[in-house]
């Protein structure tokens, strides 16, 4: 899974429940679109600081994440995404 525009999110993980995705290149705006999924968002967050949620925009055929302005880590950060059960990608 790549995220739109020059900021790639990957490698990522998914159990059920979550998606995981690791952000080397922290988008500038502030916002970070991934492929829809058909699951419902149910939250999410930063890995390493579970208590700082992230709006999640689920309109249209990509979700858009709202991202604080800096990296929390400037290699990588991880961001949890919470859905109903399995990730699957939206067809």
């Amino acid at each position: 899974m790549k995220a739109k525009g020059r900021e790639p999110s990957g490698p990522h993980r998914w159990k059920n429940g979550a998606l995981y995705l690791s952000v080397f290149d922290w988008p500038a705006g502030g916002q970070l679109t991934i492929p829809a999924l058909s699951n419902t968002p149910t939250g999410a967050s930063l890995l390493a600081s579970p208590e700082t949620r992230l709006n999640v925009d689920t309109t249209g055929e990509h979700w858009t994440i709202e991202l604080p302005t800096n990296a929390p880590d400037p290699i990588a950060t991880v961001i949890k995404v919470s859905v109903d059960g399995m990730p699957t990608l939206a067809k």
